[in-house]
């Protein structure tokens, strides 16, 4: 498989990832959509700490995916890939604001 460098956008930092290229579609979408939750965040909860908000949208999806597992229909390749870039996203902005 190619491999791509790209460099997606969230909570206004720029992050470069190496991925698939078949993932691609994939890590843009859940950019965006940890960047829109991040939006709600801000707006509902008044949460003044991004790392904060990011910290409770990572364990909000990651409840939503256990919660897919134990229904039994196991993890489609697809949502295994765009945790796997949220995680990996998530990680390196706790190591940028940690050091």
């Amino acid at each position: 498989m190619q491999e791509l460098s790209i460099k997606v956008n969230i909570a206004d930092r720029q992050y470069p990832l190496k991925i698939q290229a078949n993932d691609e579609e994939n890590v843009r979408k859940a950019a965006w959509k940890v960047n829109e939750r991040l939006k709600e965040y801000v707006e509902k909860y008044a949460v003044a700490d991004r790392q904060d908000a990011l910290a409770m949208i990572a364990l909000e999806f990651a409840t939503e995916y256990f919660s897919e597992q134990e229904k039994g229909a196991g993890p489609d390749p697809a949502a295994k890939n765009l945790m796997q870039a949220i995680e990996d996203q998530l990680d390196q902005a706790l190591r940028s604001t940690q050091g």
